[in-house]
Formats: structure tokens, sequence, C-alpha cells
């Protein structure tokens, strides 16, 4: 993970969320969630997504915002935007470009992909799949926050790619595990590992190239 020095709202995102909310036939101020959250992402479905991803995508210098995988927007199902603070959880944040982030599609299936398989099953019977980032994160809440500049100069790597928070720039050590534990166990950076802590399944944006990532 990299920092993320965050832009201003482009202007035709700001206007547009305002018209949503406004607009008094989709009763925004009524929305509670998590009841509504389907009303609420129909609402933020009707946002210029594609000028909010050429947005991310240049504040992101191309990179998906957790492990830095090169995304393209152009690619069906490459990318995404993320909701940092969920969708269901923060109605407020739900259409404010400020709680976005680009990121990849964490290794889930896609029509090229199944292709991908079908041409190397002569070589290999079966490919371990890993879900990362968002779509191993799912709702959960996150410490770790790529827009936070003093934790991202925590981040470091060990030899093999491996992903730590280092305990020696200053931050709080509960801080450090929380932050490990959302690298670890809630966008699996580091992939799968073993009781011994052991790398054994590395996640399918390649971020740890190993070798037991097939079987």
């Amino acid at each position: 993970m990299i920092y993320i020095r965050k832009q201003r709202t482009p202007d035709t995102v700001r206007k547009r969320a305002k018209e949503l909310k406004d607009a008094s036939e989709n009763n925004f101020d009524s929305i509670t969630l998590p009841e509504n959250t389907n009303q609420l992402r129909d609402l933020f479905d009707q946002m210029p997504k594609s000028e909010i991803m050429s947005a991310l995508y240049k504040e992101q210098h191309g990179l998906c915002a957790y492990c830095m995988r090169q995304i393209d927007p152009s690619k069906p199902g490459s990318a995404r935007i993320e909701h940092y603070e969920a969708l269901s959880k923060n109605k407020e944040k739900a259409l404010d470009y400020q709680n976005y982030l680009a990121v990849c599609n964490g290794g889930e299936k896609t029509d090229e992909d199944d292709r991908e398989l079908e041409e190397a099953g002569k070589k290999r019977k079966k490919r371990i799949r890993v879900l990362c980032c968002d779509a191993a994160r799912g709702e959960k809440e996150l410490t770790i926050n790529p827009w936070d500049k003093r934790q991202m100069e925590a981040i470091g790597y060990k030899k093999n790619g491996e992903i730590i928070v280092l305990n020696n720039k200053g931050l709080d050590q509960e801080l450090v595990k929380k932050m490990q534990n959302d690298i670890d166990h809630v966008l699996f950076l580091n992939g799968i590992k073993n009781e011994d802590g052991q790398v054994i399944y590395d996640p399918e944006s390649r971020l740890m190239p190993t070798q037991n990532n097939v079987t």
C-alpha cells in the first residue's frame, strides 16, 4: 500500500451528488441503514461513475488502492469504485467522492479468467483463487487508511514481498496490530498463511509470488 493524496471533488460529481440528495422523489433524508441499503445503492448507481473512476485513476497513478496492482478502467471487470466507509453503514458518505477509492477486482472471476484457466489447463490441474482487497473485505470496517500518510510511512516489505507494518515508526503498538490484521485477515494482501505464519496461497493479484498457488 502507498499513500494516496486525495484531490478535490470534481465539480460534476459534487453537483450530481447534490441533485440526487435534493430530489424530492429520492427521499434521501428518509433513508435509514441498513434497511434502505438497496435504495441508497440505486442512487449511487446514478452517479457519473466513469468520471469518478477517471479522477480516482489519476490520483492513484493507475494503481489499486490496496494491493497496488495496475488497474485498467477501460477493461471490463478490472477496476471498481470502493466505498472506504461502507455504503450500507454511512449514508452521508455514500455519494461523497472523498470516500471513494479505485480498487482492482480482487481476484473475482471474469470471463477472461475462465479463458486463461482453460488455456492453462494442460499445464496445471487447478488454480487456487484467493480473494483480496475489496473482494475479500466486503463491508468490514478498516483501521488501515491509504489517505493517512503517517500510517503509510509505516508500511514495509519483506524480501519475499510480504507486507508488514513496521513497529519503529512511532505508531501505537495497538494500531500496528490492527493495521497488520487488516492486511492479513481483512484485505488478505499477504494471501493465506498456515499456523506457522508462512504464506501458502497468494492472492489472485499475484502480489505475493509463491510456488504454492496451484495444486
